[in-house]
């Protein structure tokens, strides 16, 4: 098959891209990048451990699947400039900015889907709203309240201090430090 019969395809499936869909995707894909740019500053600085490391990889994906999704509709993706982030001071004030951003992403979301969008389109932002409303704002709220009440941290729902199979979980953000 060639260029052309791919791009009719995937333009049946997708339709024509409307200047909301254009718009919301390029909203999309800047704000996706902009918390992958906070987290690997985190990471940089405080070591890539959960929650950070964990979600900075799908907030990659994210950033994929919404380059794909403009691909599809035959919409230039802009090239991901990457803007260099400050990391904050400590792991706390790490997860208190995650948080603020993450509920800012969830907000923009909001606003996006009460455009009039292609089902398509829609369809990739209420997945996109609904990883950063059920997973990623959850994670760094448990990781946040881990490390003020000074048990272990990270992405595991176990009791505070335990980790597999009973033992002490040394890794994370509330190390144990033996």
């Amino acid at each position: 098959m060639n260029i052309l019969a791919l791009t009719a395809a995937a333009l049946t499936l997708f339709g024509p891209a409307t200047k909301d869909d254009v718009n919301a995707l390029k909203l999309a894909l800047a704000d996706e990048r902009a918390a992958i740019s906070l987290y690997e500053a985190v990471i940089l600085k405080f070591g890539a451990e959960p929650p950070f490391s964990n979600i900075v990889r799908a907030e990659r994906t994210h950033a994929a699947l919404v380059e794909d999704a403009m691909r599809k509709l035959d919409v230039p993706v802009p090239a991901d400039r990457g803007k260099a982030v400050d990391a904050p001071a400590s792991r706390e004030e790490a997860l208190e900015t995650a948080i603020r951003a993450e509920r800012e992403n969830i907000a923009l979301y909001d606003r996006l889907l009460r455009l009039d969008l292609s089902p398509e389109v829609r369809g990739t932002l209420e997945t996109l709203q609904a990883a950063s409303r059920e997973r990623h704002l959850p994670a760094f709220e448990r990781a946040l309240a881990r490390i003020r009440g000074g048990g272990f941290d990270g992405n595991r729902r176990s009791d505070p201090g335990q980790g597999q199979g009973g033992r002490r979980w040394r890794h994370g953000w509330g190390r144990t430090g033996r």
